[in-house]
């Protein structure tokens, strides 16, 4: 186990660093925004992540949405640019979250944001590292194949990482799933850590 996981680091050394790169760039981003907001807006953002006790289901339609759309744009490479804007979004709604929360509840709210983060936004952001890199390879493969103009195994190959980003929407949704039905009791359990 131990070998196979050097194997896939080693393979995906430069993919690795550039989304923590886009990790990083994005968290840092979402800290420092945060900070530069007015106090009435920090108090309003901080009563509505606070009372946000459910998961919202028009987050899961937008999500599918937003992921298939960008599935379909791979395919024109297109799809590339917006896969690494969600992520950086990702990790910049993360970055403004902790931040916000840190600030307001100290430590109570460290503990409070990162079972919030952990179940809301890291499994998601982490399938969309996924999805991003099945992406990538579609785009690759496609750009290969207009260029180099090989058929006999590119076709394969953008087929089988079409597949896989299907599958790893198809994981996104029922994660998405998941989470607003648990949500509520999760919430209403970890709320009592902020007060």
């Amino acid at each position: 186990m131990g070998d196979c996981m050097l194997n896939i680091i080693k393979r995906n050394k430069s993919y690795i660093l550039f989304i923590s790169i886009i990790l990083i760039t994005g968290i840092i981003l979402g800290y420092i925004y945060y900070n530069t907001l007015d106090n009435d807006i920090k108090l309003n953002i901080i009563n509505t992540l606070k009372n946000t006790k459910e998961y919202n289901f028009n987050y899961i339609i937008k999500d599918l949405f937003i992921m298939s759309l960008i599935l379909v744009l791979s395919f024109f490479i297109i799809g590339i640019p917006l896969g690494i804007f969600s992520i950086l979004y990702g990790a910049f709604s993360i970055g403004f979250i902790l931040n916000a929360f840190i600030i307001t509840y100290n430590i109570n709210g460290v503990l409070y944001i990162l079972l919030y983060l952990i179940i809301t936004k890291i499994i998601t952001l982490l399938l969309k590292i996924l999805f991003l890199k099945k992406i990538i390879n579609i785009g690759r493969f496609i750009i290969g194949k207009l260029i180099y103009k090989k058929e006999y195994y590119l076709k394969d190959r953008i087929i089988i990482n079409f597949k896989k980003a299907l599958y790893i929407i198809l994981f996104t949704l029922i994660n998405n799933i998941i989470v607003l039905l648990i949500s509520p009791l999760i919430f209403s359990k970890i709320a009592l850590l902020l007060y």
